[in-house]
């Protein structure tokens, strides 16, 4: 076999790529001095058992990892497609692809700075696809029926293709299709204007045939083939000293043969002077790049995740579901005190507000799942430079907060007219107001949860921990003015202390808040005061001569809040709500931006290497 050196120019070039991953406290070497070239235009296959290193090695050429060795990347843009099809599914295929446009494409590069330019490049990218029959129908997912499968396979490289890269990297984007599909995934491969690099799992003969070079992995990554794909089966069969069998396809002899005469097979590769052994250089970086001066991606991200919320049951019509059925059950239970001025409506009222508190700050937890979902999208386009973390937080949270505030603001105005509170404008306007910034406290809470926590399962677990210790800290269930002082930090993070504080306030403090009291109320009363040890022969005494339980709201308020909490202004209860809202958004922008710190040092740490 003739030697042939490194050369960039023609399309992707590697060699004695070993890559070692941190397996708890040893290193693994997962790759171990893979080889091979595609030139322009071509399609590498790599091929390998379940765990021989392909996505691993693929994630290396794309410098989504760091390795050891030579790769020569062609000059451009490189694009990586992961296994996953990370797509937002409630957008259409076309806009998919538009957005793809307007957020990727470099707008300092003249053909790309007009957006029917763009626009172009997406329609372009239809036809080339075979999606234009689909452009209109929702991506989906796996919850929700969308376009097929091997559609949103082709969709994802299409969303990598409107960069027109140089090289394109995709892991198994045939897995999990039909023959059909699978074909038509590796024809439109093999035919992107790109040096293309895949992993294939078990590649059908047709499919086999769109292959112009190949590379083997056997168990442990070491190179067992690199070469023309169309040589492989010949030349593997010449070095183990077996024919290939009969009725036998090219992939599936390649892997049982990497299987059964691996280290032979290396050894063989290493000795042929395929590639040049000299390390000369390490790895190169090339990566497509959108700074600050190819243009704003805010204005689309906005629109992007205003369509994504708007068409997502979940942040919709489950939402408006939830805030009349919560608003009519609460209601019904406690129908009772509507209208009344007695001892019980206290108690019922007081219960109700903390209900609707709870209420609304546990449904946040609904769009934990989405947002977990949908950051695996934006850490995937935020490591190929797409737009920057702040741009993506700030349209994020523009697009979700009409419907958070709608939603949280038709249960507040609907509970409270069926509860029966106080009847004057401006208790109405603050139970609203209040009502909807602690549902933003609590979502703003549960987005700082999802950016911190490494996956959905994760997520859930914590948020219900940290909603219930903030719960606790509400100022219903025990009170603030007797807890140590070591535990004022959890009353400060406390949403439910805020926010019930100023809902009592509003419904209780005002000086027209005034309670009948019944020889009843006054008998229950003494009781209670005979319980906690008085003597029991002047039960009766005690019954009549007792003061009302709860004669005024300003009374009650400073029962339940103590005499510092209800001497709070409401203005400060609100100020503080707002810092806690603002306090865990900010919090949930640096855990995202965190996240995305170790992309934007792996160029550095490639050259470094």
């Amino acid at each position: 076999m003739p030697q042939r050196g490194l050369d960039a120019s023609a399309g992707l070039a590697f060699e004695g790529v070993v890559v070692k991953l941190q397996v708890k406290k040893a290193q693994r070497v997962v790759v171990d001095g893979a080889c091979g070239r595609v030139g322009g235009g071509g399609l590498l296959a790599v091929l390998g058992a379940s765990g021989a290193g392909k996505t691993t090695l693929l994630a290396a050429l794309a410098g989504e990892v760091a390795c050891e060795g030579l790769v020569d990347r062609p000059s451009g843009v490189v694009a990586y497609c992961p296994q996953d099809d990370l797509l937002l599914p409630f957008l259409t295929v076309g806009e998919t692809l538009r957005f793809a446009g307007d957020l990727r494409l470099d707008r300092r590069d003249p053909r790309w700075r007009g957006a029917a330019d763009r626009a172009a490049r997406g329609d372009a990218l239809l036809a080339t696809l075979g999606l234009e029959a689909v452009a209109a129908a929702r991506v989906g997912s796996r919850e929700r029926r969308g376009v097929s499968g091997g559609e949103r396979k082709r969709l994802a490289l299409g969303v990598e293709l409107v960069l027109m890269p140089a090289l394109l990297v995709a892991d198994e984007p045939t897995s999990g299709l039909d023959s059909r599909s699978a074909l038509e995934v590796a024809d439109l491969l093999r035919r992107a204007p790109a040096a293309v690099a895949a992993s294939v799992h078990q590649p059908g003969a047709r499919v086999y045939g769109t292959f112009t070079d190949c590379l083997v992995l056997a168990p442990g990554g070491s190179p067992a083939y690199s070469g023309a794909a169309a040589a492989a089966p010949g030349a593997v069969a010449a070095a183990v000293g077996a024919a290939v069998p009969p009725l036998t396809s090219a992939a599936e002899y390649l892997l049982d043969a990497a299987a059964d005469h691996g280290a032979a097979l290396a050894k063989s590769v290493r000795a042929s002077g395929a590639f040049v052994g000299a390390a000369r250089r390490p790895a190169s970086w090339h990566r497509g790049r959108c700074r600050a001066g190819g243009g704003s991606r805010f204005a689309p991200l906005l629109e992007r995740a205003w369509l994504n919320n708007r068409r997502s049951p979940v942040a919709t019509y489950a939402a408006l579901g939830r805030s009349v059925t919560m608003a009519l059950l609460v209601g019904a239970l406690y129908a009772g005190s509507r209208g009344s001025d007695g001892q019980d409506a206290v108690s019922d009222r007081t219960g109700a507000l903390f209900f609707v508190l709870i209420n609304q700050a546990f449904s946040a937890m609904a769009s934990l799942r989405v947002f977990v979902d949908e950051r695996a999208v934006f850490e995937h386009e935020r490591r190929r430079d797409a737009y920057g973390t702040g741009a993506y937080f700030l349209a994020k949270s523009l697009a979700e907060l009409p419907f958070q505030g709608l939603f949280a603001a038709v249960f507040a105005g609907l509970s409270y007219v069926l509860v029966g509170l106080r009847a004057e404008t401006c208790a109405v306007a603050a139970h609203v107001a209040f009502l909807v910034g602690a549902t933003l406290a609590a979502e703003s809470l549960v987005l700082l949860v999802g950016a911190v926590a490494p996956d959905a399962k994760t997520a859930v677990v914590i948020c219900p921990v940290l909603l219930s210790t903030s719960l606790l800290f509400g100022g219903l269930f025990v009170s603030l003015d007797s807890l140590p002082a070591g535990l004022a930090v959890f009353q400060q993070l406390s949403l439910f202390r805020w926010s019930f504080a100023a809902l009592l306030k509003a419904e209780f403090a005002a000086p027209d808040v005034a309670f009948t009291c019944t020889d009843a109320d006054r008998a229950a009363l003494a009781r209670r005061v005979v319980d906690a040890g008085a003597p029991r022969r002047l039960l009766a005494k005690l019954a009549r001569g007792l003061p009302c339980p709860t004669p005024d709201g300003a009374t009650h308020v400073a029962r339940v809040l103590g005499a510092a909490g209800a001497a709070r202004p409401l203005a400060d209860d609100g100020l503080s709500l707002a810092a806690l809202v603002v306090g865990f958004r900010v919090l949930a922008y640096a855990a995202l931006a965190r996240r995305t710190r170790g992309a934007d040092a792996a160029p550095a740490k490639q050259k470094a290497a």
